[in-house]
C-alpha cells in the first residue's frame, strides 16, 4: 500500500510540474508572439490582456487536470487503506475461527476421554456385580454416572438389559447405520469405541 501511495503522489507531483511548465511555456510563447506583432492587439495593454487570457485558460486547464489527478490519488489511497483494514479484520476473524476450532477439538477430546472412563467404570462395575444387569440396576448406574442410556448386549447384538424403553434393540448389520461400528467392540476386536 505504501509503495502504491508513493507512486500516486509522485504521479500527482509530476502532473503538477508538467502543468506549471506548460503554463510558463505557453505564457512565454504568447509574450513572444505579442512582441513580434503576431497577436492582434491594440497597444501594450491589449497584448497584456491577450497574454493574461491565454494564461488564464491554460492555468484553468492545468488546475482541472491537477484536481482530477489529486481526486484519483485520494480515491486510490482510500481504497488501499480500506483494503488493508478489511484484510486485518479478515485475519482477526480467521484467527478467532482457528482458535475456536482448536478449542472445539480439545473439548471433543476431553469429553471423549471422560465418557470413555465412565463407560469403562460401568463395564467394570457390571463385570464385578452382574446383578446390576437389569433395568433398575442400569438406571441407578446411569444416574450416578450422569449418562442418559446404558445398553448391555449379548454376542449376537441383541439388548440384554437397558435403562431405556428400547428393550428390543438389535445392532444393525448395515454398514451405514450408526450402531454397526460397535460390532468390533462386541466381537472383541476393540475394547472401546467413542462415537
Amino acid at each position: 500500500m505504501t509503495s502504491a501511495t508513493r507512486r500516486s503522489v509522485y504521479a500527482a507531483c509530476l502532473v503538477f510540474l508538467i502543468a506549471m511548465a506548460m503554463v510558463v511555456l505557453y505564457g512565454h510563447f504568447v509574450r513572444e508572439d505579442a512582441k513580434k506583432g503576431r497577436v492582434d492587439t491594440a497597444g501594450k495593454n491589449g497584448a497584456r490582456t491577450a497574454v493574461r487570457r491565454s494564461l488564464l485558460s491554460v492555468m484553468t486547464l492545468g488546475l482541472v487536470v491537477i484536481f482530477l489527478v489529486t481526486a484519483f490519488t485520494q480515491a486510490l489511497a482510500s481504497v488501499s487503506r480500506q483494503r488493508v483494514i478489511s484484510d486485518n479484520k479478515l485475519s482477526d476473524v480467521e484467527t478467532i475461527l482457528n482458535s475456536d476450532d482448536d478449542r472445539a477439538a480439545e473439548l471433543t477430546e476431553e469429553y471423549s476421554e471422560e465418557y470413555s472412563r465412565r463407560a469403562q467404570n460401568i463395564a467394570a462395575t457390571l463385570a464385578m456385580m452382574p446383578e446390576l444387569v437389569s433395568s433398575e440396576g442400569l438406571t441407578a448406574l446411569a444416574e450416578k454416572a450422569h449418562i442418559a442410556a446404558i445398553y448391555v448386549f449379548n454376542p449376537k447384538g441383541h439388548v440384554v438389559a437397558t435403562n431405556t424403553v428400547y428393550k428390543d434393540f438389535v445392532m444393525s448389520e448395515d454398514e451405514n447405520d450408526q450402531s454397526y461400528a460397535f460390532w468390533d467392540v462386541l466381537k472383541g476386536y476393540k475394547t472401546l469405541l467413542v462415537q
